[in-house]
């Protein structure tokens, strides 16, 4: 398995914590940091019938530049920026993950192309 990841630490991106890899069937685990406010998708179908403040807004656009600035700069290329691959903790604290595409709840947002899942756009 890549460990691509274990080199990428930054404020604003999961932090991979672990990898489990099941020697029968080579089914891998991936741990990250647990991030209990969900995903910033959920959060904003949640806050559509409240009002938004501007200042949360630039608050997490902030912390997505500089978390994706960080990625540039590790010529490390994320494709798959989306509301759903960027997770929100206490105080609007944001973290970009790259996960959405393993959870069922979005396996209509994308193909599989030659073994690789790839955002439906």
């Amino acid at each position: 398995m890549n460990l691509v990841f274990r080199h990428i630490h930054h404020v604003n991106i999961s932090c991979l914590i672990g990898i489990s890899i099941q020697p029968d069937d080579g089914f891998s685990l991936l741990i990250y940091e647990y991030l209990n406010n969900g995903n910033l998708h959920e959060y904003l179908v949640y806050q559509r019938t409240e009002m938004i403040i501007l200042k949360d807004f630039i608050h997490i656009l902030i912390q997505i530049v500089s978390g994706m600035i960080y990625l540039s700069e590790k010529k490390f290329l994320h494709n798959d920026l989306s509301t759903k691959n960027i997770f929100t903790s206490e105080n609007l604290n944001i973290k970009i993950t790259n996960i959405a595409r393993y959870q069922p709840k979005y396996h209509l947002d994308y193909y599989k192309l030659i073994n690789h899942l790839l955002p439906v756009r």
